[in-house]
Parts: structure tokens; sequence; C-alpha cells
């Protein structure tokens, strides 16, 4: 499994709210509640034993989760050399703020230039704010200004990629 971006040369992407750069089973580990992440890890040996089962856990497949847990997908998109956007709300619950800085890192440690990284401090997964309010709209129009101008002047040639 690749992540689109870097299978299909894309010109621009736009990771939103998932930007994971530690494998699926830290990040995971990070937002489940204690008793799910009690046992996540013997769920997530099962999977890695019997990927093609019918087995589910955490309304996903066996097969879904042996193909993502240990995956590094920072390294997937490192590959891309299109513009690459992450989004990433700070109160995220869902994706931990730590691993979508892990990503926004590793392009930083590698001196590449494709990648744009927003952090809304206030938003949580979905853009809303503590107050219950959906910043939605605002955040898709930003995205959509981002797009067109990626679009229209893409990274570098000489960006190291």
């Amino acid at each position: 499994m690749q992540i689109l971006a870097a299978k299909v040369d894309a010109n621009a992407t736009v990771i939103f709210s998932s930007a994971t750069g530690m494998p699926f089973r830290d990040a995971v580990l990070q937002v489940l509640p204690p008793e799910a992440a009690a046992e996540a890890p013997a769920e997530f040996e099962k999977a890695r034993r019997s990927p093609d089962s019918d087995a589910r856990w955490g309304g996903n497949s066996y097969r879904w989760l042996a193909d993502i847990m240990d995956r590094r997908l920072w390294e997937d998109a490192l590959k891309a050399k299109g513009a690459l956007l992450a989004v990433q709300g700070a109160r995220d619950q869902s994706n931990p703020l730590s691993s979508a800085r892990a990503f926004r890192d590793a392009f930083a440690a590698r001196r590449h230039c494709n990648l744009t990284y927003w952090e809304y401090a206030e938003y949580d997964h979905a853009m809303v704010d503590d107050r219950g309010v959906s910043h939605l709209p605002e955040v898709l129009s930003r995205i959509s200004a981002w797009m067109a101008r990626s679009l229209k002047d893409p990274p570098a040639a000489d960006c190291p990629l």
C-alpha cells in the first residue's frame, strides 16, 4: 500500500487530519480509550498472523490493520513530487498532534520543500472549536485557494525530493 500522491505522481495533494509521522499502531495507541489501547497490541498481532481472516477490530478488517499498522506513511509521502498540504487540528482526538508534527519534521529534516503544514490550535479532527463551532467551511476555502496556487506554481525544480 502506498499513499496515492506518491503512486500516481499527483500535482497537488491535501492530507486532512491524517498526516501520520509515526507507524499507525503508535499513533492509534495515543488516541484510543485506555481499555481499547490495552487490547490493541493483541489485536494487531492477530491481524499480523491472520490478515486474510474475516475478523475485524476497531471497525477495520485484519487485512487493513496488517497493511497499515507498521507502515511509516511519511516515507511514502516523501516520494511525492507534487505539492503537499497537511492540515491538522491541535485538538484532534483521532490523529495525534505529535504524529502530524513528526510528519512535518520528516520533510524538514530531509529539506524537502514541497510540504505546506497548517496547524490550527483551536480545532479538532473535523475543524470544530471547543465551543462546538465548525470552521470547516473556512478551512476548506483556504485549502481551495492553496490548491489553485499550487497547481499554478508547482514546487521548484531544484526542490530536493
